[in-house]
Order: C-alpha cells, then sequence, then structure tokens
C-alpha cells in the first residue's frame, strides 16, 4: 500500500519514506539502480548522490546516497503525521467497538424483555377462562350501591 503523506514538503509515498529511512543512520552505498523512490528523492534534494574521497585525496569511484536536512524534515513531517493518522484512526476504531458494546447490550435488553413479555402472554393465553372466572367472582361478591 503506497499511501502518501502530505505536508510542508511534497508528499511522500510510503515506498519513498522507507527508502529515505535507509539514509537516515549515514550513507548507504548507491549499487547504480535507480528507482522511482530514489529518483523522487534525487529529484527533491531529500537525498544526494557523491563520491568520497579515498585516504590519499583522490575521488572513489563508488557513489554514496546521503540524506540531506531537508530529506530529514520531510521524514520528520511524515512520521508526525502518520502518527497522527494512526492517533484518529484508534480513535475511531475505540469509536466502532464502543457502539458495538452499546448495540450488543441493547439486543440482550430487548431479547429478555421480549422473552418476559411472551412468556406472560403465554400465562394470560393459557389461564384466560381461570383468569375470567376470578373477576368474575370478584365482581358478584361486591354490594351494589
Amino acid at each position: 500500500m503506497d499511501t502518501a503523506v502530505e505536508g510542508r514538503y511534497s508528499m511522500l509515498t510510503e515506498a519513498q519514506y522507507k527508502e529515505l529511512l535507509r539514509y537516515r543512520g549515514g550513507g548507504v552505498e548507491y549499487n547504480g539502480e535507480l528507482t522511482e523512490p530514489l529518483s523522487f528523492l534525487l529529484r527533491k534534494k531529500y537525498a544526494i548522490l557523491y563520491h568520497p574521497a579515498t585516504s590519499d585525496g583522490k575521488i572513489s569511484n563508488a557513489s554514496i546516497c546521503v540524506i540531506t536536512e531537508i530529506g530529514k524534515d520531510a521524514l520528520a513531517e511524515y512520521e508526525r503525521a502518520d502518527d497522527v493518522m494512526r492517533k484518529e484512526k484508534a480513535s475511531k476504531d475505540a469509536d466502532k467497538s464502543g457502539d458495538r458494546k452499546f448495540q450488543t447490550k441493547q439486543t440482550i435488553l430487548n431479547a429478555v424483555v421480549c422473552a418476559v413479555v411472551s412468556v406472560l402472554f403465554g400465562l394470560v393465553v393459557g389461564h384466560f377462562s381461570e383468569i375470567v372466572s376470578f373477576f368474575t367472582e370478584l365482581f358478584q361478591k361486591l354490594p351494589s350501591p
């Protein structure tokens, strides 16, 4: 997944971020393969290629790729933005979890209420004639006004 984080510096995709991250610890010998992420980093001056001097003062044939200050800033901005996005996602996930818990509790409560009402209704239907007899006798025993 090549997500991009936008900010003050040009957007970095995840692949560009990973490539730039390789140079954070120091120079890395360039193998001659110019990948798209590295090409972007060089174009934006987030990283540079150079030929170091040897101990006798001659320029080496080896190329070293190093991160620039602009590149360090771009890394830091990407990481800040990524951290913000992770926190927002965690917050949304927590909200969803809370909603699911509420829905589960509500479903259980509905099931219990329905079960109680069904049992009561079943008792009324099953003993309807006895209930009618009870109230009939009760009203017959009341004195007339």
